[in-house]
């Protein structure tokens, strides 16, 4: 692979406008980048499955741990209501998460910068609330809940800010060297 091109740090806007002296992006994708995409795929996976395992859990976790039940200051028909509401606007926030995260690791996929450069910003404010609810002793991180995704998260931070990725993603750009 050859080394990029250093710009001069002055350039006339005369040869900025020639687009033939422009740089290109090599034809090969890098394996970070296509990793980096399947790992975001599977973290889209991961967050369908949490929310079927929600979805199938949902009266267990509103009474065992939210104390909310029918009683009598709530009939069975209101609570049922009221559950079915909120559970339906937790799966649709949830499926329009994953459906946004779907479209952003096929703009990955296709080279733009940007979302590589937001799924990360994402992904690392994700692993941070993680490590924040931890330290605070608010949430455990298990198996079923926590770790997948955890994991999944780092790794795509991992992939997507590779130097090849960074290259591939910013065609022309001056990356320091190693």
């Amino acid at each position: 692979m050859s080394e990029p091109r250093k710009r001069t740090a002055f350039e006339p806007a005369l040869r900025l406008a020639n687009r033939d002296d422009q740089p290109t992006r090599p034809a090969r994708r890098p394996t970070q980048v296509s990793i980096g995409v399947v790992l975001m795929v599977l973290r889209a996976v991961a967050g369908a499955l949490w929310l079927w395992s929600l979805a199938a859990n949902w009266t267990t976790l509103l009474s065992d741990d939210a104390g909310v039940s029918p009683g009598p200051d709530l009939s069975e028909e209101e609570y049922r209501m009221v559950s079915d509401f909120f559970l339906t606007l937790v799966l649709v926030s949830g499926g329009v998460v994953l459906a946004t995260l779907l479209v952003f690791a096929w703009l990955v996929w296709a080279g733009i910068d940007w979302a590589r450069i937001f799924t990360m910003i994402i992904a690392s404010l994700s692993v941070a609330a993680s490590a924040v609810e931890w330290v605070t002793g608010g949430q455990d991180i298990t198996l079923p809940a926590t770790f997948l995704t955890l994991s999944l998260d780092i790794l795509v931070l991992l992939a997507l800010s590779s130097r090849p990725a960074r290259a591939w993603s910013r065609p022309g750009a001056i990356l320091p060297s190693d």
